[in-house]
């Protein structure tokens, strides 16, 4: 019983230290796709990968300027960016990758609350936000003027 006591303490201390670190502007999580890790005082500081950094800059500005997911992904296969397994880059791994703002070089904690990253920033932040834009318009498929929702033919 004990134990399971000191578990569970245990597993709130690890939270409290790890959102701390998150409020701090360090990452808390593996390093992403373009980045590589490098030891510091006070752990793994994820650095831009000069190979695969420049692809993923690339990507943004792609999907900035109109691509679509399905093409930037295709892209990134074709110049043999991998992912985590070591096969190529999937669609979800490239859409995660594009809505997360640690790119633009922030950290985010479990609540989704944003802090200024002590990493620099692969993606210059107004083009972080026209890919927002972008694939925000993609998502949407609005409906033609004579069309409800609940409009029966």
């Amino acid at each position: 019983m004990e134990t399971s006591r000191e578990n569970a303490a245990d597993g709130i201390a690890i939270s409290a230290a790890m959102r701390e670190r998150s409020t701090r502007g360090y990452l808390t999580g593996a390093a992403r796709l373009g980045y590589s890790g490098s030891r510091t005082a006070l752990g793994s500081k994820p650095v831009p990968d000069s190979e695969v950094g420049p692809l993923i800059q690339e990507t943004f500005a792609k999907v900035a300027s109109g691509q679509s997911l399905r093409q930037v992904t295709t892209w990134l296969a074709e110049r043999g960016v991998r992912g985590v397994r070591g096969g190529p880059v999937g669609l979800a791994t490239v859409q995660r990758m594009l809505t997360d703002p640690f790119y633009a070089g922030f950290v985010s904690d479990r609540a989704g609350c944003l802090a200024r990253g002590q990493h620099e920033a692969l993606i210059a932040r107004h083009t972080f936000a026209r890919a927002q834009r972008k694939l925000l318009e993609k998502r949407c498929y609005p409906m033609k003027p004579d069309e409800t929702l609940l409009s029966v033919d």
